[in-house]
């Protein structure tokens, strides 16, 4: 990942991330106690669920922080937004 000096040590997009999985590992827990698993199958599953999220939440945060950093300039040109003309090969209605 090439971030920038300030992107680099931000902390709360990943906070984030952890509190989401937390948040997903309760609700794991509290749905699995209603279940006939065994204990350690059920905490191997809310392990499972906890880092699987907190995994795959911090990597998409990490490719939209690389993808949206504004602080090194000489990288990012506006030659890649071009949302002005959505339909540039279709000719503008006829009026009657």
């Amino acid at each position: 990942m090439n971030f920038c000096a300030k992107c680099h040590f931000t902390i709360w997009p990943y906070l984030i991330a952890v509190f989401i999985a937390g948040v997903t590992a309760f609700l794991t827990w509290v749905i699995l106690g209603y279940s006939d698993f065994d204990v350690i199958e059920r905490t191997l599953i809310i392990v499972a669920t906890f880092l699987a999220t907190g995994v795959s939440l911090s990597y998409y945060m990490m490719m939209c922080m690389q993808r949206h950093c504004h602080h090194n300039h000489k990288h990012h040109t506006n030659s890649h937004h071009h949302h002005s003309k959505k339909f540039s090969s279709r000719q503008p209605p006829v009026r009657a």
